[in-house]
């Protein structure tokens, strides 16, 4: 019965719905938000570049140590993802997500002692400088958008 009166009175029916319209725009700027919302992920690449060297070479010459060396020496992994094409290894280091922050810097320091060591005494000489990086989801660029068209 009520309902049937608001639709019948068309001024009261737009003030309410003005209302609600008004109301929401004045919660809206005090709704919390993150930016980007702080996640650490915890994932190690290791790039080893071999000039000329076939995939095969490439796996036999430098994954395989780099992935025996991780496995036997260091903790707290919870997977160790390794790829190579022709002149390049690559290694995913993957800690577990429980991990605190500070072992997990820890870890990171001694992947990075490990991997000077091995690179003076198991790789091959001459190799261009092994490139070790750590994926940091906080940073400020976490998503990035591709617009590709056409030109004028």
């Amino acid at each position: 019965m009520w309902l049937n009166k608001l639709y019948h009175n068309h001024v009261f029916a737009t003030l309410a719905y003005l209302l609600v319209v008004v109301l929401g725009l004045l919660a809206y700027p005090q709704l919390p938000r993150e930016r980007a919302p702080e996640e650490q992920s915890h994932v190690v690449n290791i790039t080893v570049t071999l000039p000329g060297v076939s995939a095969d070479d490439a796996e036999k010459l430098a994954l395989d140590p780099i992935e025996r060396m991780i496995r036997t020496k260091l903790k707290d992994l919870e997977f160790v993802h390794g790829m190579t094409v022709k002149g390049v290894a690559i290694v995913a280091v993957t800690f577990k997500e429980d991990i605190k922050q500070s072992i997990y810097e820890r870890r990171v320091q001694e992947l990075r002692r490990e991997m000077q060591a091995l690179v003076s005494a198991d790789l091959p000489t001459g190799i261009p400088p092994v490139d070790l990086q750590e994926q940091n989801s906080t940073a400020p660029d976490v998503f990035a958008i591709l617009v590709y068209g056409p030109g004028n």
